[in-house]
């Protein structure tokens, strides 16, 4: 399986308001972190972690995730955004986060 390069981006690559400013730090995201690392982990999409850690996307915010947010962010192949966006719909709709 082809690894996911890692991206470096400078300040002028990224959105003027990205993933991690519109999450609040402190121990109420702490868990909805990790539930939505987890997640990841059983969707066989662990080696998007470094990226979902360093955004730190919670459950609040991946049903705010678009395919172009996800492509800024360092998300390259479809089927991953595509699994990604299943994920945070899923979120959204119910709240829930059941096996996809």
């Amino acid at each position: 399986e082809e690894e996911e390069e890692p991206v470096a981006f400078s300040d002028e690559d990224r959105e003027p308001e990205n993933v991690a400013s519109s999450c609040a730090s402190g121990p109420s995201n702490s868990s909805s972190f990790k539930l939505v690392l987890d997640k990841l982990n059983e969707r066989r999409l662990g080696r998007l972690r470094p990226i979902f850690e360093r955004e730190h996307i919670t459950a609040s915010v991946l049903p705010t995730l678009t395919d172009e947010k996800l492509k800024s962010i360092g998300i390259k192949r479809l089927g991953d955004r595509e699994k990604v966006l299943a994920l945070a719909a899923e979120l959204a709709d119910g709240g829930h986060l059941a096996a996809i």
